[in-house]
């Protein structure tokens, strides 16, 4: 009898586990278990982007920029214990609207890093914000007359001091902006035939030392660009493709990074070096386009960087990961946005919890709500089978012990 019991409580406690590791429904909305998702922030008003990276000198590590369509910059960040979140830039014009958002390294002589901020109406302009440490300032870096769409920053001109930021818009236009010690110059580096939408930057040319900008767009040709001998170059990679676009290793058959792009409902990759480019269709989406991407480690249990995708499918918005290598890959859902009809219109992956192992992903949208996704449970949150399963145990353990 004691065999017997002891088995039907290995078969329970193994159920329960079994039932930890399938798709959950909490208030959050519904993840597969592998994921701990929470809401971290909430305002009214859409979000149309977020960025991960080190601008808050007052605070350890990095912290999250969220860009609210309703002209404002929010910062997040967790203090070992719980999220907290403040308002570090207000545009000054109330009809601006917020676009896209960028953190990096653009003034080499402050500390850190800064954020820049893109608009899409009334004053069309980049405005990169930064902290001394005492107060938050900010400053216009550049004006349009056409609306800007994306924003990234890195070191793409190793001659000159700190990192660069780029900057894409309605103007078909590629604009590159720098310090130039106590003020910033921005000059065109190249014009598209249609409006450009994405930009990133990374390395991915093995044949070349250094990153280079990926746009997007329009035209529906990537496009990379790259300064060499004094100048610059671009090079037609991949069509047909728009956006969003993102640079990461997450294919371990090619050597160093490869690009990712999007086309309506298909994510491809691109890889190559020099003048020989090849692309592979990774993923389809059931329904509908993707609204945004995101390339990094997010999950410990996949070796190298993993695709995080936004779409919208059977009513709801959702991200998707994208994993594998080769010719072998698979789409999984791993969030489902807890209200109908709500897109995830900014992605970031990083590491912004030091209640969590490892980095996270942060996905905000149109329902102005933050989410933070981690593989594995958040610290602060106790599993909820645990204490049935203990409550079990001790049943078990006293069944045994009437039997002796």
């Amino acid at each position: 009898m004691r065999a017997r019991i002891v088995s039907i409580f290995i078969i329970i406690s193994f159920g329960l586990v079994a039932v930890n590791c399938v798709a959950v429904t909490d208030e959050n909305g519904i993840h597969e278990n592998g994921y701990d998702v929470r809401q971290i922030y909430s305002l009214a008003g859409a979000q149309n982007d977020v960025a991960i990276g080190d601008f808050d000198p007052n605070h350890a590590g990095n912290e999250i920029a969220v860009c609210v369509q309703a002209r404002k910059v929010v910062e997040l960040y967790h203090d070992g214990t719980s999220w907290q979140n403040k308002v570090i830039y207000t545009g000054p014009d109330p009809f601006e609207i917020f676009k896209a958002v960028a953190v990096g390294d653009a003034n080499p002589n402050h500390p850190g890093d800064e954020v820049v901020v893109v608009t899409t109406n009334v004053k069309i302009n980049a405005t990169i914000i930064y902290s001394s440490g005492t107060h938050w300032g900010a400053r216009q870096i550049f004006t349009d007359t056409d609306s800007l769409s994306s924003v990234a920053i890195g070191e793409i001109n190793t001659t000159n001091p700190g990192e660069e930021i780029v900057i894409v818009g309605l103007s078909k236009n590629v604009t590159l902006i720098r310090y130039n010690g106590g003020s910033y110059s921005s000059s065109k580096i190249f014009t598209d035939t249609e409006a450009v939408r994405g930009v990133a930057i990374g390395d991915i040319d093995t044949t070349r030392s250094g990153n280079e900008i990926i746009v997007a767009g329009g035209s529906h040709n990537c496009n990379m660009l790259y300064y060499e001998s004094g100048s610059w170059h671009n090079y037609q990679i991949y069509t047909p493709c728009v956006q969003p676009i993102a640079i990461g290793d997450f294919d371990s058959t090619n050597p160093g990074n490869e690009a990712v792009v999007t086309y309506g409902v298909d994510i491809h990759e691109l890889y190559g070096s020099g003048s020989s480019w090849n692309s592979r269709k990774l993923w389809t989406a059931p329904s509908y386009p993707i609204d945004a991407i995101a390339v990094g480690e997010f999950n410990s249990s996949s070796p190298g960087d993993e695709i995080a995708a936004s779409t919208y499918w059977s009513s709801y918005g959702r991200i998707e990961m994208i994993t594998g290598s080769g010719t072998t890959w698979t789409g999984t859902t791993i969030f489902t946005n807890p209200v109908a009809s709500w897109l995830f219109f900014g992605i970031a992956c990083g590491e912004v919890d030091s209640s969590h192992t490892g980095n996270e992903l942060i996905v905000a949208g149109e329902n102005g709500k933050t989410f933070e996704i981690g593989y594995g449970k958040f610290i602060t949150e106790f599993p909820i089978f645990l204490p049935l399963l203990a409550t079990i145990t001790i049943f078990v353990l006293l069944i045994l012990r009437k039997k002796r």
